[in-house]
């Protein structure tokens, strides 16, 4: 598990491929099809640092989770994001294209459906496609689900993250707050579906 760091995923894609002839049955626990890549994992986290990173050279943090993560994987050591906040940016992430060309800029918009997602490539080339994580701004109604055979995304807590926010939600009304998974809870559902 990503251990603290799970608190800022706002999607993450495993993706598995399956049999063409399977495709449509959406199986929980698909069989590979032969490829030379069996699993992608994509996470995208928002608002966290690179000083905050261990694999970044963070001075006073350690991550040893995400370094794992970093050897084992793909470490992108010059990445800027097309927009400042998530929508924009994550449609850029799907699509490969600037805000200006996707238009999905404001809480009002939506990805076009007539762009084509990294997401819907991978589906229709055989991979199992799931999306797993908590934000609002990644929420159906933005149309960032396409080309998800699965889209597990939770909205943001809305009583905020203050003290009292917290005190509200875990201690005088504990199930009335329960929006979404907490960071153990969202976790423990993307490793089951790894898995």
């Amino acid at each position: 598990a990503l251990g603290a760091f799970m608190f800022a995923l706002v999607l993450a894609a495993t993706l598995t491929l399956i049999p063409p002839d399977t495709r449509n049955s959406f199986p929980t626990t698909p069989e590979p099809a032969e490829h030379p890549i069996k699993q992608i994992i994509l996470i995208v986290v928002d608002t966290l640092r690179a000083d905050c990173v261990s694999s970044y050279d963070a001075r006073n943090v350690q991550t040893p989770n995400m370094d794992r993560l970093a050897r084992d994987g793909v470490l992108f050591e010059q990445a800027y994001s097309e927009a400042p906040w998530t929508l924009p940016s994550v449609s850029s992430m799907m699509t490969g294209l600037p805000p200006t060309v996707h238009l999905a800029k404001t809480p009002h918009d939506r990805l076009p459906d007539v762009l084509p997602t990294l997401a819907e490539y991978l589906r229709d080339k055989g991979y199992f496609t799931a999306a797993i994580g908590r934000n609002s701004s990644l929420g159906p109604q933005y149309n960032l689900s396409q080309g998800f055979l699965q889209y597990d995304i939770f909205p943001s807590p809305s009583i905020g993250h203050s003290f009292g926010a917290k005190f509200l939600r875990r201690v005088l009304f504990p199930s009335r707050f329960r929006e979404c998974p907490s960071t153990d809870e969202l976790t423990t559902l993307a490793c089951h579906w790894i898995e």
